[in-house]
């Protein structure tokens, strides 16, 4: 299966270093997966993208869609001279989605 990714900011917010939101769709324009990154700074590590949303809508290709959404994600910590890649875990992603200012305040 061929996927198109789109990739845009978050909310109306500016292009940078905001939020982005990565979209897999199938030829047909269906979603197969999304995520969401963003280039952090960790006292201790550094720069790196920070991923608080990652998730695969599909059971039939989902190994393919992970991988296209993790090239994405390795393209963009190349870009920015990242150390590496920080994925959330899901406690911790659903409280920023219930306060977004718990996501600002905990990055690091």
């Amino acid at each position: 299966m061929r996927l198109s990714l789109g990739s845009a900011p978050l909310c109306g917010e500016t292009a940078g270093d905001s939020e982005r939101a990565v979209v897999a769709r199938d030829s047909q324009g269906y979603v197969k997966g999304l995520c969401v990154h963003l280039i952090s700074h960790h006292p201790c590590y550094g720069v790196l993208v920070d991923v608080p949303i990652f998730v695969v809508a599909t059971a039939a290709d989902a190994e393919c869609v992970a991988e296209d959404l993790a090239s994405v994600l390795l393209s963009k910590c190349d870009q920015s001279d990242c150390s590496g890649i920080r994925f959330w875990p899901v406690r911790r992603t659903i409280g920023a989605l219930v306060n977004p200012r718990s996501r600002r305040a905990n990055r690091g």
